[in-house]
């Protein structure tokens, strides 16, 4: 099992048994704190979570439960870990569709407890996504809509525009590929999420309202 999820050192096959050991991320956390570890060992931790729940059939919230009860702990320090860790994910998605699914997703998930999901996804490929990256952006922007209020959307959009560049390829992304989602469906709260974030994403404006 260890060999199968590339646990290659003796910290990372500790950090799975813990992980597939515990019963809930309450567990694990309280199991993992009685380690004692210093920062770097901390960080390894949270990349030995974030990729096992990658390579899980399907997207597991035992993981996200997991990474949001290590922000509760150390916001700060827990939030740059999984924005470092994110950063080196979409930089090599391994072409792997179901991984991409089940990080995209999760790394929504952590957007919703704070993460800046633009230092995450900085390096992003948006213009010409590979498969890999469309899936993972897609199901990222979906918790995203789903789950943060409008004052949380329009603070990302606003701060994506301070970047020109960076602002007109999630524009585009989000037009191209993220209109395509199921939950996109006319008189949405999603779909009027979405639509907001377009709009100060395009024009700089903030407004929540109906567009």
């Amino acid at each position: 099992m260890a060999k199968k999820l590339k646990m290659t050192t003796p910290f990372r096959k500790k950090i799975l048994g813990l992980l597939l050991g515990s019963f809930d991320a309450f567990e694990f956390h309280t199991s993992l704190n009685s380690l004692n570890l210093n920062q770097n060992d901390m960080r390894e931790a949270t990349r030995v979570v974030i990729d096992v729940s990658g390579q899980e059939k399907k997207f597991n919230v035992y993981y996200c439960n997991i990474l949001k009860r290590m922000i509760e702990d150390d916001p700060k320090e827990s939030k740059k870990t999984i924005c470092l860790m994110f950063k080196d994910v979409v930089k090599d998605l391994g072409g792997n569709v179901r991984r991409a699914r089940n990080l995209g997703r999760l790394l929504g998930e952590c957007v919703a407890a704070g993460v800046d999901l633009l230092w995450a996804v900085r390096d992003a490929e948006w213009l010409r996504p590979s498969e890999e990256m469309v899936v993972f952006g897609v199901y990222c922007f979906s918790v995203i809509f789903d789950v943060l209020s409008d004052l949380e959307i329009e603070a990302f959009a606003r701060k994506a525009t301070k970047d020109r560049g960076s602002s007109d390829e999630i524009l585009s992304f989000l037009g191209k590929f993220v209109s395509g989602w199921k939950g996109n469906v006319k008189g949405s709260e999603w779909r009027r999420k979405w639509k907001m974030c377009m709009k100060v994403l395009q024009t700089g404006v903030v407004g929540g309202g109906e567009i």
